[in-house]
């Protein structure tokens, strides 16, 4: 899902032709993985380009809808509760990622709204990343 209407500009991505390789291969595989352990086996991806930062809540850039269209456009009432899908954001910033799983030795951050964790930041490494193409290409 691309919403048009925010785009942070605090955002790394890999934008050449080995990104959907190192996305489908690598990390969501660390991904899956790091999530079984917290027992979670449905989630989404929310887009580079419609992930937030701690800047664009302090530059007031993020405006209420971008949780509606990014984060809980997929709400499904079951009886008398409602239901969302986990999302998650994989970022390269260890400053929004300052809790240790300590099962999988990966740093990670979460956006609870209600007390119920919606989103997971899952830090990346560059090193990692060039770790996984140097030794795959």
């Amino acid at each position: 899902m691309h919403n048009a209407s925010f785009e942070s500009n605090y955002i790394l991505d890999f934008n050449s032709n080995i990104k959907n390789d190192i996305s489908s291969k690598y990390i969501n595989e660390v991904v899956r993985s790091f999530l079984n352990k917290l027992s979670i086996s449905e989630f989404l991806y929310i887009e580079p380009e419609n992930q937030i930062t701690y800047l664009d809540f302090k530059n007031r850039s993020v405006k209420f809808n971008y949780f509606y269209e990014n984060i809980m456009f997929d709400a499904l009432k079951s009886d008398s509760s409602v239901k969302l899908r986990t999302k998650v954001c994989v970022t390269f910033d260890k400053r929004i990622c300052d809790k240790l799983n300590v099962d999988s030795g990966r740093y990670y951050n979460t956006l609870s709204v209600g007390g119920v964790d919606l989103v997971y930041f899952i830090l990346f490494t560059l090193d990692e990343v060039y770790d996984y193409i140097y030794n795959n290409y």
